[in-house]
């Protein structure tokens, strides 16, 4: 009597679940930032640069993904609701609040085409 033979089945990778932890550690943060100040015009500079990747480090360690925020206001659900308060978002609102007040139809560009 023979053993047998293993299935595909039996030798397939078990598939992750979920995305893999790529958060860099302090060390890999601070040396991947610093290189993009290596040039010697910098060396004069070198303690506020070093003081600009540890501020840096922290916010990215501790996820400050959009610290300044505003209330949502006006149009919105939940006018409360926090919203990440920079120019990009302040600036799309904008924009989407223009097309929806426009009379008529309302193009949309996209790479490569024309108003339609």
């Amino acid at each position: 009597m023979t053993a047998a033979t293993p299935s595909a089945a039996d030798n397939a990778p078990t598939p992750r679940k979920g995305q893999g932890d790529v958060k860099l550690t302090r060390e890999d943060f601070a040396r991947k930032l610093a290189e993009r100040f290596d040039d010697p015009a910098f060396d004069e500079v070198r303690s506020e640069i070093d003081r600009v990747i540890e501020i840096a480090w922290r916010n990215y360690d501790e996820y400050r993904k959009s610290p300044r925020r505003r209330a949502a206001g006006a149009g919105y659900a939940d006018p409360a609701y926090e919203l990440p308060g920079g120019q990009h978002g302040i600036l799309t609102k904008a924009l989407l609040d223009l097309l929806q007040a426009a009379d008529g139809p309302v193009g949309v560009l996209s790479s490569g085409d024309d108003w339609k």
